[in-house]
C-alpha cells in the first residue's frame, strides 16, 4: 500500500485491498450496514443527551477500551473491540495492534473520526469500493447537525438508486478554503449561470483581458496585471463537466488557480483566515459583473450577474401627518434576513423561525421615528412615517442570506444558532408589490388571485455553517439530476432531500420553475425599464 492524500491508503495497483474481500464475503454488506447504523444511532443519542446535559453508556464507544484514550479509536469489525492507534515516524504503537498480535483472525478495523478502514495485515488504511462507499455514506450522515432516524431502506436507497452525475466533483481545501469550496459549488450547480459558460458566452481564449494580460506581462513588472474572475469561472465550469479533467472523473480537484485571482481581485480576502462565505458570493458577483461587459444601467445590462441574479425591490415611504407617499426602486442581487424570533412575523417553529416567517417580517411595515425620521417632500419637513419593502421584480435565480453572525452589546462577535426552516419549493407572490397592490385595492367579495405559476422557486443549492465563530466549518448542498448530493471540501455524498431540509442554512438557493423568454425576432424588453411589476 502507498498512503493516499486524503489518509487512506490505495494498493500498488489501484486496486481493493484483497484483505478486506473475505470480511465483505462473509455476509456481504448487511453486518457492515448494520454495524455502522448502530453506531450512528449511538452517536446521535449522545448528542442529544448531552444536549440534556446528561452522561450516556454509549459515549465509551469513541474511546480505547484499555486506556480510555479518545485519540484515533478505531474498533475492531469482528468483536467490536475499541483501541487507541498511534501513528509516528518512529512507527506504529497502540492497543488495537495488541489486539490484532492476540487475535491473529481479526483483520478489519474502523476508524472512527473519518469512518477509514483500518488493514491490520498491510499495517495501513486500506480500501475497498463497495465498503469504502458505504463507511464514506455513513460519515456524510452523521455530521447533519439536526439528528434524524434513517434506516437501512433509505441509506441502500441513497447508495443504489442515486447516480453520480461526472460534473460532481469535490474540492480540495487548500488551507480554510471551505468557504470558497461552496460558493464555487453553487455557482457551478447554478442552471443558468453553468448554461451561460458551456454555451461559450465567455471564452476564456478570447477574453479580452486575458489579451490584455499576455501584451503587458513582458513589460508590465508591478504585479498590477488584469485578472479575470469570469475566465476563472469558465475554467471552473470546463473542469466540472468535462470528463476526467485534470484528474480521474468525479475526483476531487484544487481550485488555486480562482484562489489566487480572488486574492488579487479583492485584498481583504486573501490570506488562509477564516471567511465570511457571503462575502465571498457578493465579491465574486461584482467581480462578474465587470468582467462580463457589465453596465451602470441596472434596469438592462446584459451581463449574466443582472440576467440571473438581479431583481428590484419597492420601498413605499408614508407619511404620518400628510399622507404623501414616496416610492423609490432599488436592485438587489440577494435578500439578507435576520433570523430574530418576531411573534408578529409570521408563523414561527418551535426553537427557531422559518423562511416565510422571515420572509414576512422584511416585507412588514415599519414605523421611523426619532433619528429614522423621513423628509417629507409635501409637508417640507422630518415627519414620523411608515416604510413598507416588497419585491418588485423577482430574479431568474432568488438568494436568501441569514444573518447569523452578530455583534452584541458588549461588543462580542456571536453566531446565531436558531434553526431556520425552509421549503423544497417556493411561492414569493405574497411578498410581490403585484400582491401587496392587490390585496390594498380588492374588497373582501372579491375573489383571491391566484400566484403566477412565474412566482413559483425551486430550491438547488444549500450552504450551511456549523459550529461556532472561532472554530466553524462550511459544506453545501447541490442538487443535480434529480438528486441531493453533501460536497464538503473533497468528499461528495449522496444525501436524502429530507436530510437537506435539515441542514443549518446560511446561504439558499432558489430558481424559477417557469421561465419567460422574449422572442427571437425581437429585441429583449429591459428587465425594469419603465418599472412595471414583472416577475
Amino acid at each position: 500500500h502507498t498512503t493516499a492524500s486524503n489518509g487512506q491508503a490505495a494498493c500498488a495497483g489501484g486496486g481493493a485491498c484483497a484483505h478486506l474481500l473475505p470480511y465483505k464475503g462473509a455476509a456481504g454488506l448487511d453486518r457492515f450496514h448494520s454495524f455502522l447504523l448502530a453506531q450512528l444511532q449511538a452517536e446521535q443519542q449522545l448528542r442529544q443527551q448531552q444536549q440534556q446535559g446528561a452522561t450516556s453508556p454509549c459515549a465509551a464507544a469513541s474511546k480505547c477500551s484499555v486506556c480510555g484514550s479518545a485519540f484515533n479509536v478505531h474498533v475492531c469489525l469482528d468483536c467490536s473491540f475499541s483501541g487507541c492507534l498511534q501513528l509516528s515516524s518512529a512507527g506504529k504503537c497502540g492497543h488495537l495492534l495488541d489486539h490484532f498480535n492476540a487475535n491473529q483472525s481479526h483483520a478489519i478495523a474502523l476508524e472512527l473520526t473519518n469512518y477509514h478502514l483500518w488493514c491490520s495485515v498491510c499495517a495501513d488504511y486500506a480500501y475497498e469500493p463497495e465498503l469504502t462507499a458505504v463507511a464514506a455514506l455513513y460519515s456524510t450522515l452523521r455530521k447533519m447537525p439536526i439528528p434524524s432516524q434513517f434506516d437501512l431502506y433509505d441509506i441502500r436507497t441513497l447508495l443504489h438508486a442515486t447516480p453520480h452525475p461526472n460534473s460532481l466533483r469535490g474540492m480540495y481545501n487548500l488551507g480554510s478554503t471551505c468557504f470558497m469550496s461552496c460558493i464555487l459549488q453553487c455557482l457551478a450547480h447554478n442552471p443558468l449561470l453553468r448554461n451561460y459558460f458551456l454555451a461559450d458566452k465567455h471564452n476564456r481564449a478570447l477574453c479580452h483581458l486575458r489579451t490584455q494580460m499576455a501584451a503587458l506581462k513582458a513589460n508590465d513588472t508591478s504585479g498590477a496585471l488584469p485578472i479575470c474572475l469570469a475566465c476563472e469561472l469558465d475554467k471552473l465550469v470546463s473542469e466540472l463537466h468535462t470528463r476526467g479533467g485534470t484528474g480521474t472523473a468525479c475526483g476531487a480537484f484544487a481550485p488555486h488557480e480562482f484562489l489566487v485571482s480572488i486574492w488579487k481581485y479583492s485584498k481583504c480576502l486573501a490570506g488562509y483566515e477564516q471567511q465570511d462565505a457571503h462575502e465571498l458570493y457578493i465579491t465574486t458577483l461584482n467581480a462578474l459583473h465587470t468582467h462580463c461587459g457589465g453596465t451602470l444601467d441596472d434596469a438592462s445590462c446584459p451581463c449574466p450577474v443582472h440576467q440571473i441574479f438581479s431583481g428590484f425591490l419597492l420601498s413605499i415611504v408614508t407619511c404620518s401627518k400628510c399622507g404623501h407617499v414616496s416610492s423609490t426602486y432599488d436592485p438587489f442581487f440577494d435578500v439578507s434576513l435576520g433570523v430574530t424570533v418576531d411573534v408578529d412575523g409570521g408563523q414561527s417553529i418551535k426553537g427557531g423561525v422559518s423562511l416565510s416567517s422571515c420572509l414576512t417580517r422584511f416585507t412588514k411595515s415599519e414605523k421611523l421615528s426619532g433619528g429614522e425620521q423621513y423628509r417629507c417632500e409635501n409637508c417640507t419637513t422630518y415627519e414620523q412615517c411608515t416604510k413598507r419593502l416588497s419585491l418588485h421584480t423577482l430574479p431568474n435565480v432568488i438568494t436568501f442570506h441569514f444573518k447569523r453572525f452578530e455583534q452584541t452589546r458588549n461588543n462580542r462577535h456571536v453566531k446565531v444558532q436558531k434553526f431556520v426552516q425552509f421549503p423544497h419549493t417556493l411561492n414569493m407572490y405574497p411578498y410581490t408589490s403585484h400582491y401587496m397592490q392587490n390585496n390594498d385595492k380588492s374588497n373582501s367579495e372579491d375573489p383571491p388571485h391566484p400566484p403566477p405559476a412565474c412566482c413559483e422557486y425551486e430550491l438547488f443549492c444549500v450552504v450551511q455553517h456549523v459550529g461556532d465563530l472561532d472554530q466553524g466549518h462550511y459544506n453545501c448542498f447541490v442538487q443535480q439530476q434529480g438528486h441531493w448530493f453533501s460536497c464538503d471540501d473533497a468528499v461528495v455524498s449522496p444525501v436524502l432531500l429530507t436530510q437537506v431540509l435539515r441542514a443549518q442554512a446560511y446561504i439558499l438557493f432558489y430558481v424559477k420553475k417557469q421561465l419567460l423568454f422574449a422572442p427571437v425576432d425581437t429585441a429583449p424588453t429591459p428587465v425594469a425599464s419603465s418599472l412595471s411589476p414583472l416577475f
